[in-house]
């Protein structure tokens, strides 16, 4: 027992939500907007807060942070019926069991259930490609309009749903195409508030470079710079330090997710999802930094499919235990104040 309490790190201060550990960090700007709108916190994009909001006004008895874990909780028990019924279409029963488990059990997949936006994005995104393959474009595009309105990243997905219509589809009519068109929509209907409201259409993108991590918004940084930096700091940053974690967490990641887009492209996954894959991570990953990223590449469902490949049975438990257990760790100082993503 003095060994499990030695373990247990110290509360750090810092944007921690009280009573709350699974609303820290952004999770605190996502309820004061839900709260009271948008003051200086125009860096996160309205769809989130505005569904706590909603819910909020539907079901007055429950707290804003509980009403953000319920709808972050059910929409990512949402992502899963769509997930499946989506990998079914093109991979075996274990194959899609093998990608949901390892979405589970990955490090960062307790921000699924915590006050953030995650569980929502990768709704929305599973949902439009879902109703993409089955053509049923209207409510595609609908969902991607929603999916841009959630993350800046979101307005992306219109790229490899435009590959879905002109490579995979039979029957072309430009009513289908005109409605994939409404999904950048989403987050130029943000911009023009941040006019209407600052007087700066790109306030919520310039926001980002406020946070004092490193991230250039007006700038696009090549990935060997940001590399050369992460091992600056490895190499003279203590090891003994919390962001010496940090950063080496944020190169796996990185490491990780393009590794998982030279794999998929190996395997012959879809087009659409290798492009969408890829540009989900050019974005951030060109802003001069990592940060993020291990949270970041937890929605990018298509890299999960490197793990249906596995087929010892030794190497697939291996590599479920030690994630399973470092995403406990994660989670445990995550709840505690420590910034993990």
């Amino acid at each position: 027992m003095h060994l499990i309490i030695q373990f247990i790190p110290p509360f750090r201060t810092g944007y921690l939500f009280p009573g709350f550990p699974l609303a820290n960090f952004d999770g605190v700007h996502y309820l004061e907007i839900a709260r009271h709108g948008y003051t200086n916190n125009m860096r996160f994009m309205p769809f989130y807060p505005l569904s706590i909001y909603i819910t909020k006004v539907i079901i007055p008895f429950l707290s804003t942070q509980w009403i953000g874990f319920l709808l972050s909780l059910t929409f990512f028990v949402s992502s899963f019926i769509y997930l499946n019924r989506l990998f079914r279409l093109d991979y075996s029963k274990r194959q899609t069991q093998k990608i949901l488990l390892f979405l589970i059990v990955f490090p960062t997949s307790f921000f699924f259930w915590s006050v953030y936006s995650e569980s929502l994005f990768l709704f929305l995104t599973v949902v439009s490609f879902y109703y993409a393959r089955r053509e049923k474009w209207k409510l595609g595009a609908l969902s991607g309009f929603l999916a841009s309105l959630t993350r800046i990243v979101g307005f992306l997905i219109f790229i490899p749903l435009l590959i879905e219509y002109f490579l995979h589809r039979k029957t072309k009519k430009t009513c289908d195409l005109i409605a994939l068109f409404i999904i950048p929509f989403g987050i130029l209907s943000y911009s023009i508030y941040n006019y209407i409201r600052w007087h700066n259409p790109l306030l919520f993108i310039q926001a980002h470079s406020q946070l004092s991590n490193g991230r250039s918004s007006t700038t696009f940084i090549f990935f060997p710079q940001t590399l050369y930096r992460y091992f600056k700091i490895l190499t003279t940053v203590s090891v003994s330090l919390w962001e010496w974690k940090m950063a080496l967490l944020e190169l796996v990641s990185f490491i990780f997710a393009c590794l998982g887009i030279y794999i998929l492209w190996r395997m012959k996954v879809r087009l659409s999802y290798i492009i969408y894959v890829f540009l989900s991570l050019l974005v951030p990953a060109s802003t001069g930094t990592f940060t993020g990223l291990p949270r970041y590449i937890v929605v990018l469902f298509p890299l999960f499919i490197v793990f249906s490949g596995i087929r010892n049975r030794a190497i697939l438990a291996c590599l479920l235990i030690c994630s399973f257990v470092l995403q406990m760790i994660l989670l445990l100082y995550f709840s505690r104040g420590y910034y993990v993503a």
